[in-house]
């Protein structure tokens, strides 16, 4: 399955979980529920990293002005999963935490060349290495 799916699924769970704000405890039970009802919608369907996604983009959202809590929560989601994707996707964290809520000085062009050259890069060592 595409990553896109599973993308769908977050996004529709960040839209339940934005109308949870500010609803005390209530919200925060309805924000816990709704988080793993997408995470079990995306274990059933057999999304492209199903569960963990789904958790990690709860994290983020909910815990975006908190630092420490946010990478320590998704440094643990990340090393439950022991596959190569999952340890790598610890590397996520640092353009993340190095994101400033400012748009960056790098040229559009560069977002365009950037994504095929990684995937051909890619391709060549599961190709070549793997």
């Amino acid at each position: 399955n595409n990553i896109l799916f599973t993308f769908v699924i977050a996004l529709g769970m960040l839209f339940l979980i934005s109308k949870c704000v500010n609803k005390g405890t209530k919200g925060l039970l309805l924000t816990f529920g709704i988080v793993t009802l997408a995470a079990a919608l995306a274990i059933v369907l057999n999304t492209e990293y199903s569960w963990r996604c789904i958790f990690i983009v709860a994290v983020f959202y909910i815990a975006r002005s908190n630092f420490i809590m946010r990478n320590i929560t998704v440094a643990v989601v990340l090393l439950i999963d022991t596959t190569i994707t999952g340890i790598m996707a610890l590397c996520s964290l640092i353009p993340v935490n190095g994101y400033n809520g400012e748009k960056g000085r790098i040229p559009n062009w560069v977002a365009y060349v950037f994504y095929p050259i990684h995937m051909i890069v890619l391709w060549g060592i599961d190709r070549f290495i793997i």
